[in-house]
């Protein structure tokens, strides 16, 4: 790990910094303990057992010193400045908040995911991480999307889940044994809402079950009749 930074004291406050473009880390190998302390800071679905590579680039990062014995919390606050993300070979259980969301989709499969790679670039600002689009590939022609925010120093979220319609959110919206022709052709994403911290995230529906099911029944329906009006 390099940190690279500098205290300037010519300003009062003082100005922790660090110039231009660091590699913080790189391709660092990392156990589940240190991805559930560490990991959990940038998305809550970390916060179980997950383990793999990492590499950290971070970009003109600085925070005001109010006096040599601020408080870590406190620096982390007034902290800004932006960098990448990167993950490979990431092994990933499924666990806590991340369990939450498999469970809601109905993901299935053994409860341990492969993730070759994923990663996102984040800007910090206020004392918070944010970014966009962040995929995280769970297996083939499934991914989860997220965008949002999260505090450094207190882990409170304010985020966004995309996620591939479903048989079992088209089941919970009252598709019935339908679920599954459903599922295969409705090519819409559905959203869910973040809130809460990272160790104890809430989850909300931001979709309609109703406007859902309908759009699926309507799908269904053009798909039937195409098949229909195919050349035999």
């Amino acid at each position: 790990m390099r940190v690279g930074a500098v205290i300037d004291g010519r300003t009062d406050p003082g100005i922790f910094y660090i110039p231009g473009k660091l590699q913080a880390i790189e391709n660092f190998k990392f156990d589940k303990e240190f991805g559930k302390k560490f990991l959990s800071m940038i998305n809550p679905i970390f916060g179980g057992n997950v383990q793999g590579l990492a590499s950290v680039m971070v970009q003109d990062v600085r925070a005001p010193l109010d006096d040599p014995k601020t408080a870590p919390n406190e620096l982390l606050k007034n902290m800004s400045g932006s960098g990448r993300l990167d993950l490979y070979d990431l092994q990933v259980e499924s666990k806590g908040f991340l369990d939450v969301l498999v469970q809601l989709v109905g993901l299935g499969g053994d409860g341990v995911y492969q993730v070759p790679h994923t990663g996102t670039d984040f800007v910090i600002r206020g004392g918070r991480i944010y970014y966009k689009d962040f995929v995280v590939p769970m297996r083939k022609n499934f991914d989860f999307i997220f965008s949002g925010s999260i505090g450094l120093a207190d882990n409170q979220l304010d985020m966004v889940v995309s996620v591939p319609v479903t048989p079992n959110l088209l089941r919970s919206s009252g598709a019935g044994g339908q679920a599954d022709d459903m599922a295969r052709v409705l090519t819409i994403r559905v959203d869910f809402k973040i809130t809460g911290t990272s160790d104890s995230p809430k989850i909300t529906p931001q979709f309609n079950p109703a406007s859902l099911l309908q759009n699926a029944l309507r799908a269904l329906m053009l798909d039937r009749i195409g098949g229909l009006l195919k050349p035999k």
